[in-house]
């Protein structure tokens, strides 16, 4: 659950915008996704971070996730690696 998730990992800060590299810990995150501002906010933050798994409190979250089966396989694998130019 998301609750699970920041007590486990609330003061982990993480990117929400990669362009200008601001960080927000989880908790944060959390307290501005359950308050008003942030239920009615028409462009809302989210975690864009790529750096995700680059360090440990991100890798083990990482390693925690897999690929829920209702998506469909990476369709880019069925792919050969030749160019077509």
């Amino acid at each position: 659950t998301f609750a699970n998730l920041v007590s486990r990992f609330g003061n982990v800060s993480f990117r929400f915008s990669d362009q200008h590299g601001e960080m927000m810990s989880l908790s944060t995150y959390s307290k501005y996704i359950t308050n008003p501002e942030g239920l009615s906010d028409d462009s809302p933050l989210g975690i864009y971070d790529s750096e995700f798994g680059d360090d440990l409190p991100t890798n083990v979250l990482l390693q925690e996730y897999s690929v829920p089966s209702c998506f469909s396989p990476d369709l880019f694998d069925l792919m050969d690696d030749s160019p077509n130019f």
